[in-house]
């Protein structure tokens, strides 16, 4: 007997009523999907009851009441509760859809419907639900540096009281850089907004969850101390104010009179009250004509201009007339506003309008006055200017809140279109999550990592195979993609932008080919949270987003390591002491640990970090401890699947576990789908089956970064990367004080800068400059010196050659060669005269040049050897040349910095 119930209301249904059930727990060609039960269409009659529990919707005219489900009409945009049962035993559980209604003749109707379990249920209830619609302002609490330096370890604000810290409540403060151009990335100095604040991402879940009127069962992996440590940072679109709040900043005055202004005066705008002008939170002080900020924040300044200047007789040929005004904050220059005049018959006018954006605390006191006058844009010019009284001074301000001594408000953390549902998607994909309903109450879902989910029991199907049906053995071989790549959504912001110029990959990302002929298609999974590179300084590690301006809003999800011990440096809230303070830090990175690094947010190791080499990288990412048995289990060579039919019964479909091991064949099998199951009838269904087989999980590795080792399914350990590199190139590192600008480079030492190509090392020594487009070049313990060549050797301050340093190369000439220029690489000179004399003309001598030796050697009777320097003019000992007449004479000629000397005859 079926029973099948609708809002706890019990349906009429007809004599041949048919329920076509499917159950699956992951598609094998889509590994990262996860399915739930749901049916094939049935029918439902239009009986009394039926129809007034669907409300009369089959009625044309009808009208849906209430905007939610059975509130108090049926709602076809609603989901409604559906049971189904079969001899007492539960067949599904979760929610029913109507899908359309058919009017068979006058008299009678049928419902279309589609029914679907728990798993269908909840990501069905979370729609589009937005991310911005959840509000955590039990988190509020006013920003101080007590209050961030308080969340790495200490306590965190909840409900308006201090709260114990744990790992996963709330809220924490990450140092990054660069916090979207406001952090100046001295590391040494944190003001107190530089902090990223960040939501545990446990704290979401459990948020979603309640809203949704579901819960995850004690022993999912949200409950798990790797998951109570990942946090979500704030995007800079979020931490906004109320509409009331951010209009209570705004105000508008007006001169009340026209004036004649000379330079360096304040305009006197002491109107804010009528004509249309406002002043909402009494901000503006019509005496002292200063605007004093009520909040902190983001502030445009905006000044609109009307004015008048008759030409003044120098200036009679002046094409246009720029006024600038500039805005004083605390009687501080910040900036200035200018308008551009228009020449109208022997008079300039200005009716126009300029801002200037201003970052301002609470207090900070804002005027404009009168500045400067250009003629042209360009030169400057002494004139008094007319101002007219409907110009006007006021403001537009950013609903952002965040700022020192601000009450920020977590109702607002989000922004933007990021959905709920896609969230928990994320963290589907990356953990490869298995969801089951739990046995006792359909509203709670069990979350599992798939080497926890198959923890059950096993249960031996060998009698229920039927044979008289065809049984299909599939090779693996022949139903999987190839590659299958597992990426981050792709970073907008400079460092990611550059990582994949330079690699054409994702940062983090994975590729995984297989070694089969026949499949070529590839298959991404993909979350939608963007990477974050590591950075280090001053021996602390920091993540690095480099602000571009369409990387604002940029969802990120990354592991709190916990507080770092540190060298000393200063925590404040608006100005430095120079005084250090702190001596731990928070680790924020997509890695667990920098001293004893366990796990990888990653799916995959880098192909480089932006890190010293002795960081310790281990090869436990997302990948390797999450997927690895999934991708070896479905991409064996010797993998297969079984499909066949099998009898299955109400008791039997109530009592299915995906968890369960299922023994028939002499082998042991994971269930992975039930095809159209009817519960109405006995018979046998289609089944899905995958082999078992015992694969070893992937064994922890550590290697320093820097040696680019191949490790699991081709992933290799990250090479190294030059600290403060910003060209878009590859490998290299960079060790000491130096900027590098380049690829495949080590620098050792201090203040060096590297702009080259690549293949540049600048070993010891302080102050090395290599140019742009420079490469292969070796500078040893220089000191304040210019690269002047390429492909050379550097020691000293002097390049060296070859082959002998100090030397060079031995060169043979004749009398046809003559005169020969020698080359700086040169070193021996071997003159054969017997067909007539030669001359050798030797570089001029220079500071680049100094301790340069060259030997020049002469061969034959017949002729003579000369040499000379330069353009001639240049002196070997005391003489502008010097012959050598001796068959077999070799002579030395070493350079000065200014002339030759002759050291060996």
């Amino acid at each position: 007997m079926i029973n099948l119930f609708v809002n706890n209301t019990l349906v009429d249904l007809s004599e041949d009523f048919d329920l076509l059930i499917t159950r699956s727990i992951a598609d094998i060609k889509n590994p990262e999907q996860r399915s739930s039960d749901w049916s094939k269409t049935a029918k439902i009659p239009g009986t009394k009851t039926n129809n007034i529990l669907f409300g009369g919707i089959f009625e044309v005219e009808h009208t849906v009441l209430g905007s939610g489900q059975f509130a108090p009409n049926f709602n076809p945009n609603k989901k409604a509760d559906v049971v189904v049962l079969v001899d007492g035993f539960e067949q599904l559980r979760g929610f029913i859809r109507l899908i359309q209604i058919n009017v068979l003749d006058h008299d009678f109707i049928e419902y279309e419907c589609s029914l679907h379990g728990q798993t269908a249920d909840l990501f069905t209830t979370l729609g589009n639900a937005k991310l911005s619609e959840l509000d955590f302002g039990e988190y509020n609490h006013v920003l101080t540096s007590t209050n961030v330096t308080n969340s790495w370890d200490t306590s965190i604000v909840k409900n308006g009281g201090s709260q114990a810290f744990q790992y996963g409540e709330g809220y924490v403060y990450a140092q990054m850089l660069n916090k979207y151009g406001s952090q100046n990335n001295n590391t040494k100095q944190w003001r107190v907004d530089d902090h990223i604040p960040c939501l545990y991402a446990k704290t979401i879940v459990d948020k979603i969850m309640s809203n949704t009127g579901y819960q995850y069962t004690s022993d999912s992996f949200f409950t798990s101390d790797r998951f109570k440590r990942l946090i979500i940072p704030y995007t800079n679109f979020g931490l906004s104010t109320d509409e009331s709040s951010a209009n209570s900043r705004l105000f508008q005055a007006q001169l009340g009179t026209s004036a004649t202004y000379s330079f360096g005066q304040t305009l006197a705008f002491n109107n804010d009250s009528t004509g249309g002008n406002f002043d909402n939170g009494g901000n503006f002080n019509t005496s002292t004509y200063a605007y004093t900020a009520p909040i902190a924040g983001d502030y445009n300044m905006f000044l609109t201009l009307q004015a008048t200047l008759t030409i003044p007789i120098p200036y009679a040929t002046a094409s246009t007339l720029t006024a600038e005004f500039g805005v004083y904050v605390n009687g501080i220059r910040y900036g200035s506003v200018s308008v551009l005049s228009d020449l109208q018959t022997s008079v300039f006018t200005w009716d126009g309008y300029d801002y200037m954006p201003l970052s301002l605390r609470v207090g900070d006191v804002v005027t404009m006055k009168y500045d400067a006058m250009y003629l042209n844009l360009s030169f400057k010019i002494t004139t008094n200017l007319t101002i007219n009284s409907n110009t006007y001074f006021s403001n537009k301000v950013s609903a952002l809140n965040f700022a020192y001594n601000n009450t920020l408000d977590f109702g607002y953390f989000f922004s933007g279109d990021f959905t709920q549902k896609d969230l928990l998607f994320n963290f589907v994909k990356m953990f490869n999550l298995y969801i089951e309903q739990d046995t006792d109450n359909p509203k709670k879902l069990r979350f599992a990592t798939r080497d926890e989910f198959y923890n059950g029991t096993t249960q031996d199907w060998t009698s229920l195979v039927d044979y008289s049906q065809n049984v299909q053995i599939v090779p693996m071989g022949d139903l999987e993609a190839n590659p299958y790549v597992f990426t981050y959504k792709e970073g907008q912001d400079n460092r990611n932008t550059e990582y994949k110029q330079s690699t054409t990959r994702i940062y983090g990302d994975r590729i995984i080919r297989l070694d089969n002929d026949f499949v070529k298609q590839e298959k991404k999974i993909e979350v939608t949270f963007a990477p974050t590179m590591i950075y280090e300084d001053n021996s602390r590690y920091y993540s690095y987003i480099l602000n571009a301006n369409n990387d604002k809003g940029q969802l990120r999800c990354l592991y709190f390591g916990g507080v770092k011990t540190t060298s000393l440096y200063e925590v404040y809230n608006t100005t430095p002491t120079n005084t250090p303070n702190f001596t731990k830090y928070p680790l924020t990175l997509h890695i667990d640990d920098t001293d004893n690094m366990q796990f990888d947010l990653n799916f995959g190791m880098p192909n480089y970090v932006i890190t010293s080499m002795g960081l310790n990288y281990s090869n436990q990412n997302l990948v390797n401890v999450y997927w690895f048995k999934t991708i070896k289990e479905i991409t064996d060579k010797n993998s297969k699947v079984f499909k066949g039919y099998f009898r299955i019964n109400p008791y039997q479909w109530a009592n299915i576990k995906f968890k369960d091991l299922y023994f028939f064949e002499g082998q042991y099998w994971r269930l992975n789908k039930i095809t159209d199951y009817n519960p109405l009838q006995e018979g046998v269904y289609l089944c899905e089956f995958l082999l078992v087989t015992y694969y070893e999980p992937t064994t922890s590795n550590k290697k320093n970064v820097g040696l680019g080792v191949t490790d699991i399914f081709g992933d290799r350990f990250p090479f190294g990367k030059p600290i403060g590199f910003t060209g878009v190139t590859t490998g290299g590192v960079n060790i000491g004080d130096s900027g590098l600008d380049s690829k495949d480079n080590i620098t050792v030492g201090n203040d060096h800068v590297s702009q080259g190509r690549f293949a540049n090392t600048i070993l010891g020594g302080t102050q090395v400059n290599i140019p742009i487009n420079f490469e292969s070049v070796t500078a040893i313990n220089c000191d304040t010196y210019s690269i002047t060549e390429s492909n050379r050797v550097y020691v000293e301050n002097y390049p060296v050659v070859g082959a002998w340093l100090g030397s060079g190369k031995i060169v043979e000439i004749v009398h046809a060669d003559s005169p020969y220029t020698a080359l700086y690489d040169d070193y021996l000179i071997v003159a054969d005269c017997a067909g007539g004399s030669i001359s050798v003309v030797l570089p001029t001598p220079s500071a680049s040049n100094k301790g340069k030796v060259f030997a020049c050697k002469k061969l034959g009777n017949s002729h003579t050897l000369t040499i000379t320097a330069g353009d001639g003019s240049i002196l070997i000992d005391n003489s502008t040349s010097h012959a050598i007449s001796t068959n077999k004479a070799t002579h030395h000629f070493i350079s000065s910095g200014t002339k030759y000397f002759i050291i060996v005859e």
